[in-house]
């Protein structure tokens, strides 16, 4: 089994696969149209599927993110041309907007300040990622022709359980299976697959890529899934961490990354799970924060949010802020958040000074008082005459005309709203 819950989720599902398998035969389907076919269907007692009269009834909608693509992932059928896996390519001159691919222009850019002028080397990880795989042709693809040499570091959870703590490599399909739940990787991607096999048969070598490189990108997904593949058991930093901290510290290796990528950055993150909307703000204590994933020194007392406007998260940043105060003992004063819109991102210095890029906005906040009332079971009120947050909203652009240093924590091209929270309601002004 794919997901461990109730038989009955698990007779639906069965029953929905039939269904599908009985009406389209073998033929090949698109997984969005998948997707939207399962979405629309329901079960009734007796095990017959018919269409939803409310999508909220699906048992499709009932499976968690990493189940469906647990399901999706079982469905996958190979696409060859030949003997050779047909991969996919990216293109930056033929992109719908001018922003992704500036941004990842001057992460290259970043980077070749490390490389003595000569294409950066650049690591891309997609241990967050549901299907670590799936990713990779598109990054390794779009980041060589924004000028870098590109390689795949192969870390993920599964890996690390491999090299860390069974020390056995043989085991690595079966741990595929069972902690990322991800079946027949090897009929999808052979030569991704032989290639993290021959990773994790040559550890040094795999722990020591970030000596090796002027970047590393971390793709989009889920960070709890990152700190799986680069925490052990204990919560200790594990073998790759460590040389990625190392070659940080010294300034050898600019990090970038998107989504997830994004939070981490932070000293404080959020590990996932959290709603988007304002019920974080009944229990702020409650809320589960990471601490201290790069150990970046410019990004001290600041915790990060992605996907921001798109997903109304101003009240889980205000509410990651708040846990941040009470559980890690972070001052009023020193606790700054950060997050950014979709389609936009911020690049930083070295100096503390960063460009906005892309077509929505970033947003930095700091505190101009301490939470009145922030305990255990109660609704964060944080008001202070409306003024709780000072926060800074950049609009980012093309050019990365906008700026912000998050030293100073004072930036240019933007402006100014204030948040609070009175008995877990929000406010912006």
């Amino acid at each position: 089994a794919l997901w461990s819950g109730r038989g009955a989720s698990r007779a639906a599902m069965r029953a929905l696969l039939g269904d599908a398998h009985e009406t389209q035969g073998i033929q090949h389907i698109d997984e969005d149209a998948l997707r939207g076919r399962f979405e629309a269907q329901c079960v009734n007692a007796r095990d017959a599927v018919r269409r939803c009269r409310s999508k909220e009834q699906s048992p499709w909608l009932q499976l968690d993110d990493e189940q469906q693509a647990s399901v999706l992932a079982a469905l996958e059928t190979p696409q060859f041309d030949g003997d050779a896996r047909r991969r996919e390519r990216a293109s930056l001159e033929h992109s719908r907007t001018p922003y992704g691919a500036e941004i990842l222009r001057a992460f290259v850019a970043a980077a070749r300040q490390r490389s003595d002028g000569a294409a950066p080397k650049i690591a891309v990880v997609t241990a967050s990622a549901f299907d670590p795989f799936d990713p990779v042709d598109f990054y390794l693809d779009a980041l060589s022709e924004a000028g870098a040499e590109v390689e795949w570091w192969p870390v993920d959870a599964a890996l690390a359980t491999a090299v860390f703590q069974r020390r056995d490599c043989a085991a690595l399909p079966m741990l595929r299976l069972e902690i990322l739940k991800l079946p027949a990787r090897d009929k999808i991607y052979p030569d991704l697959v032989a290639q993290q096999q021959r990773a994790c048969e040559a550890p040094e070598a795999l722990a020591a890529l970030p000596s090796r490189v002027q970047g590393v990108f971390f793709a989009g997904g889920d960070q709890w899934k990152l700190r799986r593949a680069f925490f052990d058991r204990d919560d200790r930093p594990n073998a790759w961490l460590q040389a990625l901290r190392r070659a940080t510290a010294n300034g050898d290796v600019v990090i970038g990354g998107t989504s997830a990528g994004m939070a981490i950055a932070g000293q404080y993150y959020h590990p996932g799970g959290a709603p988007d909307d304002t019920t974080v703000l009944q229990n702020p204590t409650a809320i589960a924060i990471g601490n201290n994933f790069l150990t970046e020194n410019l990004l001290a007392n600041l915790v990060t949010d992605t996907h921001f406007s798109q997903r109304n998260r101003q009240a889980r940043l205000m509410s990651f802020m708040a846990s941040a105060i009470y559980n890690f003992g972070v001052t009023w004063q020193n606790v700054r958040g950060a997050a950014c819109d979709e389609a936009t991102a911020y690049a930083l210095d070295a100096n503390g000074s960063g460009l906005v890029f892309g077509t929505n906005y970033c947003f930095f906040a700091k505190a101009t008082g301490a939470p009145e009332i922030l305990a255990p079971g109660a609704a964060l009120t944080w008001n202070l005459n409306r003024d709780a947050l000072n926060v800074y909203r950049v609009q980012g652009t093309a050019s990365g005309a906008n700026t912000f240093n998050v030293g100073t924590f004072t930036g240019t091209g933007g402006t100014t709203q204030f948040w609070s929270s009175d008995r877990g309601t929000l406010t912006i002004r």
